[in-house]
């Protein structure tokens, strides 16, 4: 990193400095660490002073003291989605980059007007350095993101779709469960049994299969979510809020597919509803 990146990015330097001029290659090897990584190594919370190194015990890496702390970060790209949040920062002058390194301009306004102004800035360090790719930040997101952008709303459509023939044939199958009840609500009916005592009756039936299969549903979304994962952008493949309004949604198809029929049996002339088919 060079001075200037946490300002370029509005990131503040929570405690000690930021990266200076000064910080060279035969000065003191410094480093600035992120809120995780002090959390993980510092509990005390005070860092600053202190030496790392990166490697085993028997390491031959040099030290490096940390002259300040910032917030997390993506360090590692916006798709590692494994990558730890614990990490620190070296100044470039300090570091063993090779012989490509990015850019980072904030600009106001259109950030695309100025690339003109950073190709002749690169031009006026060494003219035979080339400038591979220019984007804005929203479109290196973009590129980053693309993966989950496609297939989140791939799956999304499916889900959607899937629900929906879910709710119709669960509609469908409670709906003819009710209606070969016709002849024993006839009965009910002739015995003296009215209607609501009778739609109670199917709803109470209805919602003890409803929530059994309910049960058995979820437990088998829940397997077969984490391999979802992969695919997912700071999104929980087992969800609460997606998981219960599925729920929510299959549970309100089932009760109406009991209600319905079951206030329509209940409507029919006993004669009728006895009347062999």
């Amino acid at each position: 990193m060079t001075p200037g990146y946490f300002e370029t990015f509005r990131s503040p330097v929570l405690q000690g400095r930021a990266f200076s001029t000064a910080d060279r290659r035969a000065s003191l090897p410094v480093a600035i660490a992120n809120e995780s990584f002090v959390r993980a190594f510092f509990p005390d919370g005070d860092p600053l002073g202190r030496r790392i190194r990166m490697g085993r015990r028997d390491t031959t890496a040099q030290w490096l003291t940390i002259i300040g702390v910032v917030p997390d970060m993506k360090m590692e790209g916006i798709a590692n989605l494994d990558a730890s949040p614990a990490g620190f920062y070296i100044p470039i002058s300090q570091s063993g980059v090779g012989t490509f390194v990015s850019i980072a301009v904030r600009a106001r306004g259109d950030p695309m007007r100025i690339t003109p102004d950073v190709r002749a800035a690169v031009e006026s360090l060494d003219r035979n350095l080339p400038i591979y790719e220019v984007l804005s930040m929203e479109d290196m997101i973009a590129k980053e993101t693309w993966f989950y952008w496609l297939f989140g709303n791939l799956f999304m459509v499916f889900g959607f779709a899937a629900l929906f023939l879910a709710a119709i044939g669960l509609y469908g199958v409670m709906s003819f469960a009710v209606s070969r009840r016709t002849q024993e609500m006839g009965i009910r009916m002739a015995l003296g049994a009215d209607g609501p005592v009778l739609v109670r009756l199917v709803m109470k039936r209805g919602v003890a299969q409803l929530a059994v299969g309910m049960v058995f549903g979820i437990a088998l979304a829940a397997l077969a979510a984490s391999p979802l994962q992969v695919i997912l952008y700071e999104v929980r493949a087992r969800d609460p809020m997606v998981f219960g309004m599925v729920v929510a949604a299959l549970a309100f198809t089932g009760l109406v597919a009991s209600f319905v029929p079951a206030s329509r049996v209940t409507r029919v002339d006993p004669v009728v509803a006895l009347t062999p088919e």
